[in-house]
């Protein structure tokens, strides 16, 4: 598989070292989302109730003053697709890479 990223990075007129960056950059987002898949999740319910009984809390639990961001945001948490999640942060990597390819070639 590596093979064939960076040769298809090469191909499309990286050099090495931004093949090398992108594979880096590519396999840390595939595992990253691994990693969340499989490990533990943690309760990210508005509900209290949900977080009863176990050791995790909701994220909407979290005291506002000390977590305003991390408890605004906990509702989208609650509802979001993990899959969406993944395909936009890998459109956020390939877009990346495709200016660093366009701005290395304006050089």
């Amino acid at each position: 598989m590596m093979e064939s990223v960076v040769g298809t990075m090469r191909k499309a007129g990286f050099t090495a070292d931004m093949a090398h960056h992108g594979w880096h950059t590519l396999v840390a987002h595939v595992l990253g989302y691994v990693l969340q898949e499989t490990a533990t999740p943690i309760l990210l319910s508005t509900s209290p109730a949900r977080a009863a009984g176990n050791r995790s809390v909701s994220l909407a639990d979290l005291p506002s003053g000390d977590f305003p961001h991390i408890v605004e945001i906990a509702p989208l948490l609650a509802e979001c697709e993990t899959a969406d999640e993944f395909e936009f942060g890998l459109d956020v990597i390939l877009s990346g890479l495709a200016a660093k390819l366009v701005s290395a070639n304006d050089r």
